[in-house]
């Protein structure tokens, strides 16, 4: 264990920390996105009238629930809405007395501009006091009723994606995805009449859940870019110094190779440990994590996983796969280090690794567990969304393997003098 606390206090250099910080910080308000969180404010609408249901509910609730909760929220909104059209006092001036009639007001003088007729003086003040009232001084209460309008809208419609009784279920799928003919398999067919039937709605946004679902997989690359940066140039600094050519040279030497290589897994794995405790603190102050007891899926099940998990286990198991795809790459890097000739080459060999497994994994992953890939709907299969997982498990095992095997032959292989 005194070795292994040595390897890994050699690891640890303040230079090294100092610059994955400042990269991290980099690499978090560039390409993670959640500065921006939420990306609209029909968004925003969304989490907070989620976040309010949420304090009455619970993490989902009933159809019939969800239908009445919405009319008086609805109501609520319509209430501050008319209040505050009535306290304007350019509003007072053109009699303007309601939400509903400012609305109409608003599309006459909109349609006007739109077809570049010729608008009355008086009349340029209040189209810029409507506007001001939509996206200014009470955008949250407008793009709120625009949000809950379109849920009570989809909760009515035919072409809603949940809520149906069990003898629709067959046309359903013939007119949706076209039944045998559209050649969809059996295990879409059963997950597909699962979500249709489901009379209970989940109070998931639909930007919390495209965010981790979209955000998670390139806060994997920088776990591993953390790793390579903590882990290559320690081990090319061990390989120039000709530490693993007398390692190789004696028994006890062979065993502290071995002692190396946890040790770089575990500093890694501590790298990765750090960095998503801080993830995971934006994204409880982001509010994300509030909704971790919501059924993964939204609202109207436009965006579903093929499995009944929360979304907090959802948010888990991208976690765990991060950590395993870092430490994969940490491995193949460990075999960069071996043959490269100083920090030069063994840098320039490792970018073009982790930008093409970045790559691939950003492009698989974001896909992980969804029930409505991109790569098309009515097709789908299992084994795509389960190819991330799969995938990063498999290379995991395979890198893990391979270690080991290096490790045997380095215990047999005979030092040439």
């Amino acid at each position: 264990m005194r070795i292994l606390f040595l390897e890994c206090k050699k690891i640890m250099n303040w230079k090294l920390l100092l610059i994955i910080a400042l990269f991290s910080v980099f690499f978090q308000r560039t390409y993670m996105d959640w500065y921006y969180y939420p990306a609209s404010a029909s968004g925003e609408a969304d989490i907070l009238l989620s976040a309010e249901l949420m304090e009455e509910y619970g993490p989902d609730m009933e159809m019939s629930e969800w239908g009445e909760a919405l009319k008086e929220k609805q109501k609520l909104t319509v209430e501050r809405l008319d209040r505050a059209v009535r306290e304007n006092a350019v509003f007072q001036k053109h009699k303007i007395g309601s939400w509903k009639e400012l609305k109409r007001v608003g599309n006459e003088l909109f349609d006007i501009y739109d077809e570049d007729k010729d608008m009355k003086p008086e009349n340029a003040g209040l189209v810029q006091a409507i506007d001001d009232f939509n996206f200014v001084t009470h955008y949250k209460d407008v793009f709120r009723k625009q949000t809950i309008d379109g849920f009570q809208e989809e909760l009515n419609a035919e072409w809603r994606s949940f809520g149906f009784e069990e003898e629709q279920l067959d046309f359903l799928i013939e007119d949706r995805y076209g039944g045998e003919k559209g050649g969809i398999s059996e295990d879409f067919k059963e997950r597909a009449s699962e979500l249709l039937l489901n009379k209970r709605v989940s109070l998931l946004p639909e930007n919390a859940f495209d965010y981790i679902r979209y955000q998670m997989a390139v806060f994997g690359i920088l776990l591993l870019i953390s790793c390579m940066v903590l882990t290559l140039p320690y081990q090319i600094r061990e390989r120039l110094s000709g530490v693993k050519g007398l390692c190789l040279t004696t028994a006890t030497g062979r065993s502290l190779l071995c002692r190396q290589f946890f040790s770089i897994l575990l500093m890694s794995s501590l790298i990765c440990f750090v960095q998503t405790g801080i993830y995971l603190v934006i994204l409880w102050k982001k509010g994300i994590l509030a909704f971790a007891a919501c059924p993964a899926v939204t609202h109207t099940a436009s965006i579903a996983l093929w499995f009944d998990i929360n979304f907090g286990v959802y948010i888990g198991i991208y976690l765990l796969l991060n950590w395993l795809y870092a430490l994969t790459g940490t491995m193949l890097l460990y075999f960069i280090s071996q043959k490269a000739a100083n920090y030069m080459i063994g840098f320039a060999a490792a970018l073009p690794l982790v930008i093409g497994i970045g790559m691939l994994y950003v492009q698989k992953a974001a896909n992980l567990f969804a029930f409505y890939p991109e790569c098309g709907m009515g097709k789908s299969r299992m084994v795509q969304a389960l190819f991330p997982a799969v995938a990063v498990v498999l290379l995991f095992l395979l890198a893990a393997g391979a270690s080991w095997a290096g490790y045997l032959r380095n215990r047999k292989k005979d030092m040439l003098v």
